[in-house]
């Protein structure tokens, strides 16, 4: 046999059992790892449905993400994670992605009647004393060219008020481009959310982390005041029965420099149809059909 078809074979043999290890062996290593670290690391239980992975495109796909509170209580989980990783990354000396997709990931954050949360025991675990400081004082290189959130569930609740609040934000959309950690990098991004209630936050504009500065428009529409209202009304004598305002703002934040920059640029601000009454009498003490505000402007050093 020639030299030419042993290197054949033997490459052919080499591939196949790495696209063995690939497909069935590391899976089964990743799922394993994901809970045992969680359980050990986090002292949450975790479980995982299924682990994808495809050696030869560098990918990796999680689906059916769940992590537990210590009671059993769902804390976080999601539908499907995918990352792409490029092998580019040896030459580009970052850790480079091609694409990484979250679908349908749940948060549960909740201030306990004793006004602590409900994850204070993961960040008691990741106390900064114990560790070491980073010297260099470096962001790890990273390089994404896709990310991308879909169809979040943030569920939010404050059992430590006496009245306790509760608020849902679904769908939260947020995606990135071109996003890196190197210096004067900047990415575009877009985020979005909405209330049960209609209620809903969007901004988007360019960021960078290295130096940290942004630059973009954000904007809140039909925001109800009486939910507003609904979290401190243990705490006034008033009721808001109706009403809702909408606000609206350019904005340039640079952190990069010795003192903080923030300044708000070109703000609206419309208020509509806002009631207010006496609590428990229903006597209306005020009403606004209308109120506006253009062009206001703030800066902060």
């Amino acid at each position: 046999m020639s030299h030419a078809k042993k290197g054949a074979i033997i490459t052919a043999i080499l591939i196949s059992l790495y696209g063995v290890f690939g497909f069935l062996i590391a899976p089964y290593i990743l799922k394993s790892n994901l809970i045992s670290g969680i359980a050990g690391q986090l002292g949450r239980n975790a479980t995982v449905n299924k682990v994808k992975v495809n050696p030869f495109v560098l990918s990796v796909t999680v689906r059916g993400f769940e992590m537990s509170e210590p009671d059993g209580e769902r804390f976080v989980g999601f539908e499907e994670l995918y990352v792409n990783f490029q092998l580019s990354s040896i030459f580009l000396r970052a850790y480079t992605f091609d694409e990484i997709r979250l679908i349908a990931p749940e948060g549960r954050v909740k201030v306990l009647p004793d006004s602590s949360l409900n994850f204070s025991d993961i960040l008691a675990s990741s106390d900064p004393a114990e560790t070491p400081p980073d010297k260099s004082n470096e962001l790890p290189p990273i390089s994404v060219a896709r990310l991308k959130i879909e169809h979040g569930h943030l569920a939010f609740s404050d059992l430590s008020r006496p009245t306790p609040f509760e608020k849902d934000f679904f769908p939260i959309e947020i995606t990135l481009n071109d996003f890196s950690t190197r210096k004067d990098s900047e990415s575009l991004y877009a985020f979005t959310a909405t209330t049960e209630e209609g209620e809903v936050v969007s901004w988007e504009g360019n960021i960078s982390v290295n130096p940290l500065r942004s630059q973009g428009h954000f904007v809140l529409t039909g925001i109800k005041t009486r939910t507003l209202w609904k979290y401190v009304q243990d705490q006034v004598r008033f009721e808001l029965t109706g009403g809702s305002f909408d606000l609206a703002a350019r904005y340039d934040m640079d952190a990069g420099k010795e003192v903080l920059h923030f300044e708000v640029i070109d703000g609206e601000f419309k208020l509509n149809e806002l009631k207010l009454v006496e609590k428990g009498v229903n006597t209306t003490l005020m009403s606004v059909p209308c109120f506006s505000v253009k062009g206001g402007s703030h800066r902060t050093q």
